[in-house]
Formats: structure tokens, sequence, C-alpha cells
């Protein structure tokens, strides 16, 4: 059974739009390995941290909703935690 999340990421305001992309169609493609789909990705840009992040006040804010089973969210958390360039995620 499919359900439908939405998924908040917070970048490092280091990468360039071409990693920013690249970032973008990583998760895309964990998506798709798990037979879910992207329904959109809205791009809010760089904006300022309320508090410090790992020594950064600013990050890449990056909304995301897409669908699929449970299995793919647990795997979409652990690539997600194991990623340098993502600051947060919720």
């Amino acid at each position: 059974m499919t359900y439908r999340y939405e998924l908040v990421v917070i970048y490092s305001p280091d990468l360039d739009d071409a990693g920013i992309q690249g970032q973008l169609e990583k998760l895309a493609g964990i998506v798709a390995q798990h037979s879910g789909s992207v329904v959109k990705q809205d791009l809010w840009g760089r904006k300022q941290l309320a508090y410090k992040i790992n020594k950064r006040d600013a990050g890449f804010y990056v909304v995301t909703v897409f669908e699929g089973d449970n299995s793919l969210v647990a795997d979409l958390e652990r690539q997600l935690r194991i990623n340098d360039t993502v600051l947060r995620h919720i």
C-alpha cells in the first residue's frame, strides 16, 4: 500500500546549483528503487537558520512530496543520516 509523505531537507549552503540537482536526483533515485514516485519538489533556496547547525548559519531548503511504502521511508531516512551534505531532515 502506498502512502503520501512530505520531506523537508536542509542541505549544506556550500553546494552549488549542480550539487543541489545531484542531491535531488539521488533522492528521486532512492524513491524509484522502492517503486515510489516523487510527486513534487519545491526548492525554497538558501535561508538563514535560526541557530547554527554544524557551524553553519544558512542552509538550502528543499521540500519533497513523494509516494511509497514504509520500507522506502526507512531506507530514505538511513541514506539521509549518512549523507554529509544534509544538515537536517524531517
